[in-house]
């Protein structure tokens, strides 16, 4: 399972259908990969850690690929009975502002500069 499918179902809390639909592979497929990514995980003896801040600009883009995909599922859901799903979709938005605002200034800004930045983007 690619960090995208685990962040989509834990942070966008959806399911093995919505994930799949968002990826565009099999339902099948994805009812998989959580078996097969525990199997890599236990082969190739991979420890748990917190990323490092040095390692957190290159894996921002795929960050904000996940969160497009949560936003797009709230703004036009696949599986749900509404065609509009509003919490998901501003709950994409509430992650999506810093993780934008960390893309466009970088990490050589202050946060005091990205938090002004962030509250003068409009909706």
């Amino acid at each position: 399972m690619n960090t995208s499918s685990l962040a989509l179902r834990t942070l966008g809390g959806l399911s093995t259908g919505e994930v799949a639909r968002g990826l565009l592979v099999p339902e099948a497929t994805m009812a998989k990969r959580p078996t097969w990514a525990k199997q890599k995980i236990r082969q190739a003896a991979i420890p748990y850690r917190v990323r490092e801040p040095a390692e957190l600009p290159s894996r921002l883009s795929g960050g904000a690929a996940t969160v497009y995909l949560i936003f797009n599922e709230g703004y036009a859901a696949g599986g749900a009975a509404a065609l509009v799903r509003t919490e998901l979709a501003t709950e994409a938005v509430r992650l999506g502002v810093p993780t934008l605002t960390e893309l466009e200034l970088g990490p050589s800004h202050t946060p005091a500069h990205k938090t002004n930045l962030t509250f003068r983007r409009k909706p």
